[in-house]
């Protein structure tokens, strides 16, 4: 793979705000925050570096890595990202937690590299280089970037994404096929990612492939309930594993959440607002079905509706994180406005260090 100078301008722009996270992450260890509450257990690693950003759901995804799908709510959860540390961890030495958590972090540098190159490419095809480095830039200080370096799906998952919506660019129906589908279980929202096959099928290419490709990564969702009914559980566990988690919805908000999440809610609620109102606008200024950029435009459109309706609010910063249209807009709103680029970079930089120490030390964000 050969790199052109502004993809390793971008390149540069990731690995410093890695570096950045990395340095806010030890320095966040120094003085320590935040405690367990009463009957909460926090487990932790002794991964030198990578052990930092092993929180929350990493418990889950290094547990099903070595035991498997054998508690009913690990069905909120696809495989593939637990099948590459369970790999990992049956190939390597020493204790199966330390090598997962180390592997992991390694595994998710390589991916958001990867990443970083198809992002810039795919949105110099579509675009050109200013939005290309301005997307890699908000990427790069996302509040939520944090969890494309945790021990998380999401950097691959933002690879497999960016790689299927670049194939389907290049007319490479087979290749966006199956990174549609392998996507479609590393997270479940890649469901939708149908939707570009199928609407590049109804309105610009009637290649049969994009039925395809939409038939198939529809499909993702019944076959992990398939697995969920042979591994002998209720197939439904799909859904309603999700139930058994201490989640804020948008409708019993005012009902159920505790006052010391606030700050994070209005956090995630502002992220969330941002981003729809970027997507809204752009999709409206430029609607041309005929046109592959609406189509991914109208694609973030049904993911923001998804998690505004049934999503965790605390997650919201990270929902959107993989949204690649949400970048786009974002960039094309800010050309010619740097009192609108620099107030969003400057939130975006103090949300993330925020939301990078409040991760670190185990606060229930994100």
């Amino acid at each position: 793979m050969k790199i052109t100078k502004q993809e390793k301008q971008t390149l540069t722009i990731i690995i410093a705000s890695r570096i950045t996270l990395i340095t806010i992450s030890i320095l966040a260890t120094l003085f320590p925050t935040r405690t367990p509450y009463l009957g909460e257990t926090l487990w932790t690693t002794d991964a030198p570096i990578a052990g930092l950003f092993a929180r929350w759901d990493t418990g889950w995804y290094l547990y099903i890595a070595e035991h498997g799908y054998d508690k009913k709510l690990l069905y909120a959860f696809r495989p593939i990202y637990p099948t590459i540390l369970h790999i990992t961890h049956r190939i390597l030495p020493g204790n199966p937690l330390t090598t997962m958590t180390t592997t992991g972090f390694i595994w998710n540098a390589l991916m958001l590299l990867l990443a970083t190159i198809t992002l810039h490419r795919l949105t110099n095809h579509l675009y050109d280089q200013e939005t290309a480095k301005k997307t890699i830039t908000l990427l790069a200080i996302y509040p939520s970037t944090i969890f494309l370096t945790a021990q998380y799906p999401e950097a691959t998952y933002l690879l497999l994404t960016t790689t299927t919506l670049y194939m389907l660019e290049k007319q490479q129906y087979t290749y966006a096929t199956l990174t549609a589908v392998t996507a479609g279980l590393t997270r479940p929202e890649a469901l939708l990612l149908a939707t570009p096959f199928l609407l590049r099928y109804i309105y610009i290419d009637q290649n049969p492939k994009l039925l395809t490709g939409t038939a198939t990564t529809l499909a993702t969702a019944p076959a992990f309930m398939l697995f969920t009914h042979l591994n002998g559980d209720n197939p439904l566990y799909l859904i309603t594993s999700q139930e058994e988690w201490n989640n804020i919805r948008i409708l019993n908000i005012l009902t159920t959440h505790p006052t010391d999440q606030t700050p994070f809610l209005i956090i995630g609620a502002l992220t969330m607002i941002t981003a729809i109102t970027a997507i809204l606008i752009q999709t409206k200024q430029n609607f041309n079905l005929k046109e592959t950029k609406t189509h991914y435009q109208l694609w973030a459109v049904m993911l923001l509706t998804v998690f505004t309706l049934v999503g965790d609010l605390k997650s919201w910063t990270r929902y959107t994180l993989t949204i690649i249209p949400v970048y786009w807009s974002l960039a094309t709103e800010t050309r010619n406005k740097d009192w609108l680029q620099t107030i969003i970079i400057l939130a975006y930089t103090s949300i993330m260090t925020y939301a990078t120490i409040a991760y670190v030390n185990w606060y229930h964000f994100l």
